[in-house]
Protein backbone atom coordinates (compact mmCIF):
# COMPACT_ATOMS: atom_id res chain seq x y z
CA UNK A 1 0.00 0.00 0.00
CA UNK A 2 1.12 3.51 -0.79
CA UNK A 3 0.48 4.59 2.79
CA UNK A 4 2.79 1.91 4.13
CA UNK A 5 5.45 2.95 1.64
CA UNK A 6 5.18 6.55 2.80
CA UNK A 7 5.50 5.54 6.45
CA UNK A 8 8.53 3.40 5.54
CA UNK A 9 10.17 6.41 3.93
CA UNK A 10 9.45 8.34 7.11
CA UNK A 11 11.19 5.71 9.20
CA UNK A 12 14.15 5.64 6.86
CA UNK A 13 14.45 9.40 7.07
CA UNK A 14 14.84 9.15 10.85
CA UNK A 15 18.06 7.20 10.37
CA UNK A 16 19.91 9.99 8.62
CA UNK A 17 23.64 9.47 8.35
CA UNK A 18 26.33 12.12 8.01
CA UNK A 19 23.85 14.90 8.80
CA UNK A 20 24.93 18.35 9.91
CA UNK A 21 23.12 19.57 13.00
CA UNK A 22 22.32 23.25 13.47
CA UNK A 23 20.68 25.27 16.24
CA UNK A 24 18.52 28.40 16.43
CA UNK A 25 17.95 30.47 19.55
CA UNK A 26 16.28 33.75 20.53
CA UNK A 27 19.74 34.88 21.70
CA UNK A 28 21.44 33.83 18.45
CA UNK A 29 22.38 35.59 15.22
CA UNK A 30 22.22 34.43 11.63
CA UNK A 31 25.85 35.44 11.30
CA UNK A 32 26.84 32.75 13.81
CA UNK A 33 28.03 29.26 12.93
CA UNK A 34 24.71 27.66 13.85
CA UNK A 35 26.23 25.47 16.56
CA UNK A 36 24.76 24.87 19.99
CA UNK A 37 27.21 27.37 21.47
CA UNK A 38 26.84 29.84 18.58
CA UNK A 39 23.26 29.45 17.28
CA UNK A 40 21.46 31.19 14.46
CA UNK A 41 18.77 33.72 15.31
CA UNK A 42 15.85 33.33 12.87
CA UNK A 43 13.43 30.70 11.62
CA UNK A 44 14.08 31.91 8.07
CA UNK A 45 17.67 30.73 8.38
CA UNK A 46 16.46 27.46 9.91
CA UNK A 47 14.30 26.64 6.90
CA UNK A 48 16.23 28.10 3.99
CA UNK A 49 19.84 27.07 4.78
CA UNK A 50 19.90 23.30 5.50
CA UNK A 51 20.48 20.68 2.81
CA UNK A 52 19.42 17.06 2.47
CA UNK A 53 20.04 15.15 5.69
CA UNK A 54 20.58 18.22 7.87
CA UNK A 55 18.76 18.68 11.17
CA UNK A 56 17.92 22.07 12.66
CA UNK A 57 16.87 22.33 16.31
CA UNK A 58 14.96 25.47 17.30
CA UNK A 59 15.31 26.29 20.98
CA UNK A 60 12.39 27.28 23.17
CA UNK A 61 11.14 30.85 23.28
CA UNK A 62 8.99 33.29 21.33
CA UNK A 63 10.04 34.90 18.05
CA UNK A 64 8.05 38.02 17.11
CA UNK A 65 8.33 37.93 13.35
CA UNK A 66 8.65 41.26 11.56
CA UNK A 67 10.09 42.63 8.35
CA UNK A 68 8.07 40.62 5.84
CA UNK A 69 5.10 38.36 5.25
CA UNK A 70 6.54 35.33 7.04
CA UNK A 71 9.12 32.57 6.67
CA UNK A 72 9.28 31.66 2.98
CA UNK A 73 11.16 28.76 1.35
CA UNK A 74 10.98 27.81 -2.31
CA UNK A 75 12.61 25.07 -4.40
CA UNK A 76 14.54 23.43 -1.56
CA UNK A 77 14.46 19.67 -1.06
CA UNK A 78 15.94 16.73 0.75
CA UNK A 79 15.88 13.19 -0.59
CA UNK A 80 13.86 10.05 0.14
CA UNK A 81 16.50 8.77 2.55
CA UNK A 82 17.70 12.16 3.83
CA UNK A 83 14.91 14.52 4.76
CA UNK A 84 15.58 18.12 5.75
CA UNK A 85 14.42 18.21 9.37
CA UNK A 86 13.46 21.35 11.30
CA UNK A 87 12.16 20.66 14.78
CA UNK A 88 11.95 21.78 18.38
CA UNK A 89 14.90 21.23 20.66
CA UNK A 90 13.89 18.22 22.84
CA UNK A 91 11.80 19.29 25.80
CA UNK A 92 11.44 22.90 24.61
CA UNK A 93 8.63 24.78 22.84
CA UNK A 94 9.59 27.26 20.11
CA UNK A 95 6.84 29.71 19.11
CA UNK A 96 6.66 31.97 16.06
CA UNK A 97 4.35 34.92 16.72
CA UNK A 98 2.93 36.82 13.75
CA UNK A 99 1.42 39.77 15.60
CA UNK A 100 3.92 42.15 13.99
CA UNK A 101 3.24 41.01 10.42
CA UNK A 102 1.38 44.08 9.20
CA UNK A 103 2.38 44.12 5.51
CA UNK A 104 -0.12 44.04 2.68
CA UNK A 105 -0.78 40.73 0.96
CA UNK A 106 -0.98 37.29 2.48
CA UNK A 107 0.38 36.67 5.95
CA UNK A 108 1.91 33.35 6.85
CA UNK A 109 4.09 31.82 9.51
CA UNK A 110 5.90 29.17 7.46
CA UNK A 111 5.34 28.89 3.70
CA UNK A 112 6.93 26.03 1.73
CA UNK A 113 6.55 26.23 -2.04
CA UNK A 114 7.87 23.65 -4.51
CA UNK A 115 9.75 21.82 -1.77
CA UNK A 116 10.05 18.11 -1.02
CA UNK A 117 11.31 15.73 1.65
CA UNK A 118 10.90 18.11 4.58
CA UNK A 119 10.09 17.01 8.14
CA UNK A 120 8.74 19.79 10.39
CA UNK A 121 8.17 18.80 14.01
CA UNK A 122 7.23 20.31 17.37
CA UNK A 123 6.80 23.95 16.25
CA UNK A 124 4.02 26.37 17.18
CA UNK A 125 2.82 29.36 15.15
CA UNK A 126 0.32 31.88 16.47
CA UNK A 127 -1.29 35.28 15.77
CA UNK A 128 -0.94 35.25 11.98
CA UNK A 129 -4.00 37.40 11.31
CA UNK A 130 -6.45 37.11 8.44
CA UNK A 131 -8.92 39.63 7.09
CA UNK A 132 -11.03 37.51 4.73
CA UNK A 133 -10.39 35.33 1.71
CA UNK A 134 -12.01 37.33 -1.06
CA UNK A 135 -9.85 38.66 -3.90
CA UNK A 136 -7.66 41.44 -2.61
CA UNK A 137 -8.00 40.40 1.02
CA UNK A 138 -4.90 38.95 2.68
CA UNK A 139 -5.00 35.49 4.19
CA UNK A 140 -3.38 34.50 7.46
CA UNK A 141 -1.97 30.98 7.56
CA UNK A 142 0.50 29.74 10.22
CA UNK A 143 1.57 26.72 8.13
CA UNK A 144 1.02 26.60 4.38
CA UNK A 145 2.47 24.47 1.58
CA UNK A 146 2.01 24.49 -2.18
CA UNK A 147 3.40 22.35 -5.02
CA UNK A 148 5.18 20.24 -2.41
CA UNK A 149 5.68 16.51 -2.03
CA UNK A 150 6.86 14.14 0.71
CA UNK A 151 6.42 16.61 3.55
CA UNK A 152 5.74 15.55 7.15
CA UNK A 153 4.31 18.11 9.56
CA UNK A 154 4.27 16.53 13.00
CA UNK A 155 3.27 17.66 16.49
CA UNK A 156 2.82 21.26 15.40
CA UNK A 157 0.30 23.80 16.68
CA UNK A 158 -1.41 26.50 14.60
CA UNK A 159 -3.70 28.75 16.58
CA UNK A 160 -5.22 32.19 17.05
CA UNK A 161 -4.70 32.97 13.39
CA UNK A 162 -6.74 33.24 10.20
CA UNK A 163 -6.47 29.59 9.34
CA UNK A 164 -4.57 26.76 10.92
CA UNK A 165 -2.82 24.45 8.47
CA UNK A 166 -3.25 25.17 4.77
CA UNK A 167 -2.38 23.36 1.55
CA UNK A 168 -2.93 23.91 -2.14
CA UNK A 169 -1.63 23.48 -5.67
CA UNK A 170 -0.79 19.88 -6.54
CA UNK A 171 0.65 18.58 -3.27
CA UNK A 172 1.49 14.87 -3.09
CA UNK A 173 2.42 12.48 -0.28
CA UNK A 174 1.82 14.95 2.53
CA UNK A 175 1.50 13.64 6.10
CA UNK A 176 -0.15 15.74 8.82
CA UNK A 177 0.69 13.84 12.01
CA UNK A 178 -0.57 14.64 15.54
CA UNK A 179 -1.09 18.34 14.78
CA UNK A 180 -3.54 20.75 16.45
CA UNK A 181 -5.32 23.62 14.66
CA UNK A 182 -7.46 25.66 17.06
CA UNK A 183 -8.87 29.07 18.04
CA UNK A 184 -8.56 30.35 14.48
CA UNK A 185 -10.81 33.11 13.14
CA UNK A 186 -10.68 35.57 10.26
CA UNK A 187 -11.30 39.16 11.17
CA UNK A 188 -14.25 39.92 8.94
CA UNK A 189 -17.67 40.64 10.34
CA UNK A 190 -18.79 37.16 9.34
CA UNK A 191 -15.87 35.16 10.72
CA UNK A 192 -16.72 32.38 8.29
CA UNK A 193 -13.44 31.46 6.59
CA UNK A 194 -11.07 30.19 9.26
CA UNK A 195 -10.67 26.42 9.58
CA UNK A 196 -8.40 24.28 11.68
CA UNK A 197 -7.13 22.60 8.49
CA UNK A 198 -7.80 24.00 4.99
CA UNK A 199 -6.43 21.19 2.84
CA UNK A 200 -7.33 22.16 -0.68
CA UNK A 201 -5.32 20.59 -3.47
CA UNK A 202 -5.91 22.20 -6.84
CA UNK A 203 -4.83 19.64 -9.43
CA UNK A 204 -5.24 20.35 -13.13
CA UNK A 205 -6.97 17.86 -15.40
CA UNK A 206 -3.64 16.87 -16.94
CA UNK A 207 -2.25 16.11 -13.49
CA UNK A 208 -4.75 13.38 -12.67
CA UNK A 209 -3.37 9.91 -12.08
CA UNK A 210 -0.13 11.12 -10.52
CA UNK A 211 -0.93 9.90 -7.03
CA UNK A 212 -1.85 12.85 -4.86
CA UNK A 213 -2.07 11.11 -1.49
CA UNK A 214 -2.74 13.11 1.67
CA UNK A 215 -2.65 11.54 5.16
CA UNK A 216 -4.11 13.15 8.28
CA UNK A 217 -3.39 11.08 11.41
CA UNK A 218 -4.09 11.87 15.06
CA UNK A 219 -4.93 15.54 14.39
CA UNK A 220 -7.34 17.81 16.25
CA UNK A 221 -9.29 20.81 14.93
CA UNK A 222 -11.31 22.75 17.49
CA UNK A 223 -12.71 26.16 18.42
CA UNK A 224 -12.32 27.49 14.86
CA UNK A 225 -14.77 30.07 13.51
CA UNK A 226 -15.67 27.99 10.45
CA UNK A 227 -14.89 24.28 10.02
CA UNK A 228 -12.56 21.76 11.57
CA UNK A 229 -11.20 20.09 8.42
CA UNK A 230 -12.13 21.60 5.04
CA UNK A 231 -10.92 20.25 1.69
CA UNK A 232 -12.87 22.52 -0.64
CA UNK A 233 -11.57 22.28 -4.20
CA UNK A 234 -9.41 19.29 -3.38
CA UNK A 235 -8.47 16.54 -5.79
CA UNK A 236 -6.47 13.47 -4.90
CA UNK A 237 -6.80 10.84 -2.19
CA UNK A 238 -7.32 11.80 1.46
CA UNK A 239 -7.08 9.46 4.45
CA UNK A 240 -8.14 10.63 7.91
CA UNK A 241 -7.33 8.30 10.79
CA UNK A 242 -8.11 8.91 14.47
CA UNK A 243 -8.79 12.63 14.08
CA UNK A 244 -11.06 14.81 16.23
CA UNK A 245 -13.09 17.86 15.15
CA UNK A 246 -15.10 19.66 17.81
CA UNK A 247 -16.62 22.98 18.84
CA UNK A 248 -16.10 24.57 15.42
CA UNK A 249 -18.36 27.20 13.85
CA UNK A 250 -18.45 29.93 16.46
CA UNK A 251 -18.11 32.68 13.80
CA UNK A 252 -21.29 34.54 12.87
CA UNK A 253 -21.25 33.02 9.38
CA UNK A 254 -19.23 29.89 10.07
CA UNK A 255 -20.60 26.56 8.91
CA UNK A 256 -19.23 24.65 11.89
CA UNK A 257 -18.78 21.36 10.09
CA UNK A 258 -16.40 18.90 11.66
CA UNK A 259 -15.12 17.26 8.47
CA UNK A 260 -16.12 18.84 5.15
CA UNK A 261 -15.05 18.56 1.56
CA UNK A 262 -16.54 20.78 -1.10
CA UNK A 263 -16.58 20.77 -4.88
CA UNK A 264 -13.55 19.09 -6.44
CA UNK A 265 -12.06 20.59 -9.60
CA UNK A 266 -10.75 18.98 -12.77
CA UNK A 267 -10.71 15.31 -13.61
CA UNK A 268 -9.54 13.00 -10.86
CA UNK A 269 -8.91 9.27 -10.66
CA UNK A 270 -11.64 6.82 -9.86
CA UNK A 271 -11.76 4.66 -6.76
CA UNK A 272 -12.16 5.88 -3.20
CA UNK A 273 -10.92 9.44 -2.78
CA UNK A 274 -11.90 10.03 0.86
CA UNK A 275 -11.57 7.55 3.72
CA UNK A 276 -12.28 8.46 7.36
CA UNK A 277 -11.48 5.88 10.02
CA UNK A 278 -11.87 6.08 13.83
CA UNK A 279 -12.66 9.80 13.67
CA UNK A 280 -14.79 11.81 16.13
CA UNK A 281 -16.87 14.86 15.23
CA UNK A 282 -18.77 16.42 18.11
CA UNK A 283 -20.29 19.61 19.50
CA UNK A 284 -19.81 21.49 16.24
CA UNK A 285 -22.09 24.53 16.15
CA UNK A 286 -23.65 26.83 13.52
CA UNK A 287 -25.11 24.45 10.92
CA UNK A 288 -22.72 21.99 12.54
CA UNK A 289 -22.68 18.82 10.42
CA UNK A 290 -20.38 16.12 11.76
CA UNK A 291 -19.27 14.70 8.41
CA UNK A 292 -20.30 16.71 5.34
CA UNK A 293 -19.66 15.54 1.79
CA UNK A 294 -20.90 18.93 0.61
CA UNK A 295 -20.56 19.31 -3.18
CA UNK A 296 -17.76 16.83 -3.74
CA UNK A 297 -18.33 14.33 -6.53
CA UNK A 298 -16.00 11.71 -5.10
CA UNK A 299 -16.49 8.37 -3.39
CA UNK A 300 -16.15 8.62 0.40
CA UNK A 301 -16.02 5.76 2.88
CA UNK A 302 -16.60 6.03 6.64
CA UNK A 303 -15.40 3.34 9.02
CA UNK A 304 -15.91 3.35 12.81
CA UNK A 305 -16.55 7.10 12.93
CA UNK A 306 -18.61 8.91 15.57
CA UNK A 307 -20.83 11.97 15.12
CA UNK A 308 -22.11 13.27 18.47
CA UNK A 309 -24.11 16.32 19.54
CA UNK A 310 -23.62 18.37 16.37
CA UNK A 311 -26.12 21.14 15.61
CA UNK A 312 -26.90 19.67 12.18
CA UNK A 313 -26.89 16.09 10.97
CA UNK A 314 -24.36 13.51 11.99
CA UNK A 315 -23.57 12.62 8.37
CA UNK A 316 -24.62 14.63 5.30
CA UNK A 317 -24.07 12.92 1.95
CA UNK A 318 -26.70 13.95 -0.57
CA UNK A 319 -24.48 14.51 -3.64
CA UNK A 320 -26.09 12.71 -6.58
CA UNK A 321 -22.82 11.47 -8.05
CA UNK A 322 -23.84 7.82 -8.15
CA UNK A 323 -20.95 6.67 -5.98
CA UNK A 324 -21.60 3.84 -3.53
CA UNK A 325 -20.21 5.58 -0.47
CA UNK A 326 -19.83 3.20 2.48
CA UNK A 327 -20.81 3.72 6.11
CA UNK A 328 -19.76 0.84 8.35
CA UNK A 329 -19.51 0.60 12.15
CA UNK A 330 -20.38 4.29 12.60
CA UNK A 331 -22.25 5.96 15.46
CA UNK A 332 -24.56 8.93 15.08
CA UNK A 333 -26.00 10.09 18.40
CA UNK A 334 -27.72 13.19 19.80
CA UNK A 335 -27.22 15.28 16.66
CA UNK A 336 -29.92 17.96 16.41
CA UNK A 337 -30.51 17.29 12.71
CA UNK A 338 -30.72 13.53 13.08
CA UNK A 339 -28.47 10.67 12.06
CA UNK A 340 -27.84 11.93 8.56
CA UNK A 341 -28.93 12.53 4.98
CA UNK A 342 -28.17 9.63 2.65
CA UNK A 343 -28.84 8.38 -0.89
CA UNK A 344 -30.03 5.00 -2.07
CA UNK A 345 -26.74 4.14 -3.80
CA UNK A 346 -24.78 4.47 -0.58
CA UNK A 347 -23.97 1.39 1.50
CA UNK A 348 -25.00 1.71 5.15
CA UNK A 349 -24.55 -1.44 7.21
CA UNK A 350 -23.66 -2.25 10.80
CA UNK A 351 -24.12 1.38 11.85
CA UNK A 352 -25.91 2.54 14.98
CA UNK A 353 -28.92 3.58 12.90
CA UNK A 354 -29.11 0.42 10.77
CA UNK A 355 -28.54 -2.45 13.20
CA UNK A 356 -31.56 -4.36 14.53
CA UNK A 357 -33.40 -3.53 11.35
CA UNK A 358 -32.91 0.16 11.94
CA UNK A 359 -34.75 0.02 15.24
CA UNK A 360 -31.79 0.42 17.60
CA UNK A 361 -31.77 3.63 19.62
CA UNK A 362 -28.48 4.87 21.07
CA UNK A 363 -28.77 6.23 24.61
CA UNK A 364 -26.44 7.36 27.36
CA UNK A 365 -26.67 3.85 28.77
CA UNK A 366 -24.48 2.62 25.90
CA UNK A 367 -21.47 4.49 27.27
CA UNK A 368 -19.24 4.14 30.32
CA UNK A 369 -19.31 6.64 33.16
CA UNK A 370 -17.85 9.82 31.69
CA UNK A 371 -18.46 8.51 28.18
CA UNK A 372 -20.41 11.64 27.22
CA UNK A 373 -18.10 14.03 29.07
CA UNK A 374 -15.76 16.04 26.80
CA UNK A 375 -13.45 17.06 29.64
CA UNK A 376 -9.85 16.69 28.48
CA UNK A 377 -10.48 16.51 24.73
CA UNK A 378 -8.30 19.57 24.14
CA UNK A 379 -5.81 18.61 26.86
CA UNK A 380 -2.19 17.46 26.65
CA UNK A 381 -1.27 14.64 24.34
CA UNK A 382 0.39 11.44 25.44
CA UNK A 383 4.18 11.29 25.61
CA UNK A 384 4.36 9.70 22.16
CA UNK A 385 2.28 12.50 20.67
CA UNK A 386 -0.92 10.48 20.35
CA UNK A 387 -4.30 11.80 21.44
CA UNK A 388 -5.21 11.60 25.13
CA UNK A 389 -7.00 8.42 26.18
CA UNK A 390 -10.29 9.40 27.83
CA UNK A 391 -13.58 7.72 28.75
CA UNK A 392 -15.28 9.88 26.09
CA UNK A 393 -17.30 7.77 23.59
CA UNK A 394 -16.17 4.47 25.13
CA UNK A 395 -18.87 1.82 25.17
CA UNK A 396 -20.06 -0.44 27.95
CA UNK A 397 -19.80 -4.17 27.47
CA UNK A 398 -23.58 -4.24 27.97
CA UNK A 399 -24.21 -1.92 25.02
CA UNK A 400 -26.02 -3.25 21.99
CA UNK A 401 -23.19 -1.71 19.93
CA UNK A 402 -20.74 -4.16 21.51
CA UNK A 403 -19.63 -6.82 19.00
CA UNK A 404 -22.26 -5.50 16.59
CA UNK A 405 -19.91 -4.37 13.81
CA UNK A 406 -18.28 -5.93 10.79
CA UNK A 407 -14.51 -6.35 10.16
CA UNK A 408 -12.94 -3.69 7.96
CA UNK A 409 -10.10 -4.84 5.71
CA UNK A 410 -6.78 -3.58 7.09
CA UNK A 411 -8.31 -2.11 10.27
CA UNK A 412 -6.93 -3.80 13.38
CA UNK A 413 -6.60 -1.00 15.96
CA UNK A 414 -9.17 1.29 17.50
CA UNK A 415 -8.67 4.97 18.27
CA UNK A 416 -6.94 4.11 21.57
CA UNK A 417 -4.61 1.59 19.91
CA UNK A 418 -6.49 -1.39 21.31
CA UNK A 419 -7.03 -4.43 19.10
CA UNK A 420 -10.37 -4.59 17.34
CA UNK A 421 -12.10 -7.91 17.62
CA UNK A 422 -11.15 -9.57 14.29
CA UNK A 423 -14.54 -11.22 13.87
CA UNK A 424 -17.12 -8.92 15.43
CA UNK A 425 -15.65 -5.52 16.28
CA UNK A 426 -17.66 -2.99 18.20
CA UNK A 427 -19.42 -0.12 16.51
CA UNK A 428 -17.70 3.24 16.97
CA UNK A 429 -14.12 4.38 17.34
CA UNK A 430 -13.32 2.28 20.41
CA UNK A 431 -13.35 -1.43 21.00
CA UNK A 432 -15.08 -2.43 24.21
CA UNK A 433 -12.61 -3.26 26.98
CA UNK A 434 -15.33 -3.81 29.59
CA UNK A 435 -15.55 -0.05 29.74
CA UNK A 436 -11.92 0.28 30.83
CA UNK A 437 -9.34 2.89 29.84
CA UNK A 438 -5.73 3.30 30.93
CA UNK A 439 -5.15 4.38 34.58
CA UNK A 440 -4.63 7.94 35.74
CA UNK A 441 -1.33 8.53 37.54
CA UNK A 442 0.67 11.50 38.81
CA UNK A 443 4.40 11.80 39.55
CA UNK A 444 5.81 13.18 42.79
CA UNK A 445 8.96 15.28 43.02
CA UNK A 446 12.28 13.68 43.93
CA UNK A 447 13.51 14.24 47.48
CA UNK A 448 16.36 12.92 49.60
CA UNK A 449 18.80 13.31 46.72
CA UNK A 450 22.25 11.80 47.24
CA UNK A 451 25.23 11.10 45.00
CA UNK A 452 23.65 7.82 43.90
CA UNK A 453 19.91 8.11 44.30
CA UNK A 454 16.80 9.74 45.67
CA UNK A 455 13.21 9.12 46.72
CA UNK A 456 10.29 9.53 44.32
CA UNK A 457 6.92 7.95 43.69
CA UNK A 458 3.45 8.75 42.47
CA UNK A 459 -0.26 8.39 42.95
CA UNK A 460 -2.66 6.24 40.93
CA UNK A 461 -5.88 8.22 41.24
CA UNK A 462 -7.95 5.97 38.95
CA UNK A 463 -7.49 2.41 37.74
CA UNK A 464 -9.42 3.23 34.54
CA UNK A 465 -11.97 0.52 35.23
CA UNK A 466 -9.47 -2.37 35.22
CA UNK A 467 -7.13 -3.62 37.94
CA UNK A 468 -3.73 -1.95 38.06
CA UNK A 469 -1.39 -4.91 37.84
CA UNK A 470 1.84 -2.99 38.38
CA UNK A 471 2.87 0.56 39.24
CA UNK A 472 6.09 2.39 39.98
CA UNK A 473 8.50 4.83 38.39
CA UNK A 474 10.64 4.66 35.27
CA UNK A 475 13.79 6.72 34.85
CA UNK A 476 16.53 7.52 32.37
CA UNK A 477 19.16 10.10 31.48
CA UNK A 478 17.00 10.76 28.39
CA UNK A 479 13.67 12.57 28.51
CA UNK A 480 10.28 10.87 28.63
CA UNK A 481 11.38 7.48 30.02
CA UNK A 482 9.05 4.51 29.59
CA UNK A 483 8.79 1.04 31.11
CA UNK A 484 11.37 0.04 28.49
CA UNK A 485 13.82 2.23 30.46
CA UNK A 486 15.00 1.47 34.01
CA UNK A 487 12.14 0.97 36.47
CA UNK A 488 11.35 0.65 40.15
CA UNK A 489 8.20 -1.42 40.72
CA UNK A 490 6.05 -0.63 43.75
CA UNK A 491 3.03 -2.87 43.86
CA UNK A 492 -0.44 -2.95 42.38
CA UNK A 493 -3.77 -1.14 42.69
CA UNK A 494 -4.59 2.51 43.16
CA UNK A 495 -3.24 4.98 45.71
CA UNK A 496 0.04 6.70 46.42
CA UNK A 497 3.38 4.91 46.51
CA UNK A 498 7.02 5.66 47.28
CA UNK A 499 9.95 4.53 45.12
CA UNK A 500 13.61 4.50 46.12
CA UNK A 501 16.22 5.10 43.43
CA UNK A 502 19.68 3.64 44.02
CA UNK A 503 22.85 2.90 42.09
CA UNK A 504 22.80 6.10 40.06
CA UNK A 505 25.81 7.98 38.71
CA UNK A 506 26.99 11.10 40.61
CA UNK A 507 26.58 14.55 39.03
CA UNK A 508 24.06 13.25 36.47
CA UNK A 509 20.62 14.53 35.49
CA UNK A 510 17.85 11.92 35.50
CA UNK A 511 14.28 12.12 34.18
CA UNK A 512 11.52 10.32 36.05
CA UNK A 513 7.86 9.45 35.39
CA UNK A 514 5.41 7.44 37.44
CA UNK A 515 3.56 4.72 35.56
CA UNK A 516 0.63 2.37 36.07
CA UNK A 517 -0.47 -0.57 33.92
CA UNK A 518 -3.85 -2.28 33.55
CA UNK A 519 -5.33 -4.58 30.92
CA UNK A 520 -5.83 -1.65 28.53
CA UNK A 521 -2.26 -0.39 28.66
CA UNK A 522 0.29 1.74 30.50
CA UNK A 523 -0.23 5.36 31.53
CA UNK A 524 2.46 7.82 32.63
CA UNK A 525 2.49 10.80 34.93
CA UNK A 526 4.20 14.06 34.09
CA UNK A 527 7.98 14.13 33.91
CA UNK A 528 10.19 15.41 36.75
CA UNK A 529 13.94 15.67 36.76
CA UNK A 530 16.78 15.88 39.31
CA UNK A 531 20.56 15.84 39.41
CA UNK A 532 22.50 13.54 41.70
CA UNK A 533 25.07 15.04 44.06
CA UNK A 534 28.80 15.32 43.54
CA UNK A 535 31.24 13.30 45.67
CA UNK A 536 33.45 15.83 47.56
CA UNK A 537 37.15 15.89 46.72
CA UNK A 538 39.12 13.74 49.15
CA UNK A 539 36.24 11.43 49.97
CA UNK A 540 37.49 7.88 49.92
CA UNK A 541 35.19 5.35 48.27
CA UNK A 542 37.00 2.03 47.81
CA UNK A 543 36.18 -0.42 45.03
CA UNK A 544 37.70 -3.86 45.01
CA UNK A 545 39.72 -4.67 41.90
CA UNK A 546 40.04 -8.12 40.36
CA UNK A 547 43.50 -8.43 41.94
CA UNK A 548 42.08 -7.96 45.42
CA UNK A 549 43.48 -4.42 45.83
CA UNK A 550 41.04 -1.71 46.89
CA UNK A 551 41.36 1.42 44.73
CA UNK A 552 39.54 4.71 45.27
CA UNK A 553 37.84 6.16 42.19
CA UNK A 554 36.31 9.33 43.65
CA UNK A 555 37.43 12.76 44.69
CA UNK A 556 40.09 13.22 42.03
CA UNK A 557 42.77 11.32 43.99
CA UNK A 558 43.84 7.71 44.09
CA UNK A 559 44.06 5.81 47.34
CA UNK A 560 45.28 2.23 47.57
CA UNK A 561 44.28 0.02 50.47
CA UNK A 562 46.29 -3.18 51.02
Amino acid sequence: MKKKLFILLFLISSLIANATTYYVSTSGSDGNAGTLASPWGTWQKAFSFPSAGDIVYIRGGVWHYSGGNGVYVSGRSGTASNYITVQNYPGEVPILDGSNILTTGDHYGIDLENCSYYHIKGLSVQNVKEYGQYVGCPRGEPFTIGDCSHVIIELCNAHDSGDGFAMGNACADIHWLNDDGYNNSDYTAEGDYANGFTLTNYVNTNDSGHGYYIYIDGCRAFNNSDDGFDTYGANGYYYWNNCWAFKNGYGAGGDGDGFKWGANYGTIDGGIQRVLTNCLSFYNSATGIGFDKSEATVRANFYNDVAFHNTGQGFFNDVTDGFADEFKNCISYANSGGNGVFLTAQVRTYDSWTISGGNYTVTSADFVTGGLDTTGVSGPRNADGSLPVLPFMHLKATSGLYHAGVPISGLTKDAANNNYDPTNPSIGAYEVMDGAVVPTVTTTSITGITTSGGIGGGNVTSDGGATVTIKGICYSTSQNPTIASSTVNDGTGTGSFTSTLTGLTPSTTYYVRAYATNSVGTAYGSQVSFTTGTTPVGTVVFLKSTSGTFISTNGGKTFIKH
